[in-house]
């Protein structure tokens, strides 16, 4: 299930950062009320917001997307 695990990926990328979401919104230019859809699964995040993420938190944008593969 690739949606829940996103979702998870983006909450424990953070958490290895020690970084808030606030910070990663300031850092990408994503909404705020947007990070906060994607993590209540409410949407789920096209292929650019996720590269931008996964550059500021320093992971593989497959593994933040949710695929098995290394972060």
């Amino acid at each position: 299930m690739v949606i829940y695990e996103r979702n998870n990926r983006i909450r424990e990328a953070l958490a290895l950062r020690n970084m808030k979401q606030v910070e990663l919104c300031e850092k990408t230019g994503i909404a705020k009320g947007t990070l906060n859809n994607w993590l209540a699964q409410r949407w789920q995040p096209k292929q650019e917001p996720i590269m931008k993420m996964a550059q500021v938190l320093d992971v593989s944008e497959m593994w933040l997307a949710g695929y098995d593969v290394p972060p």
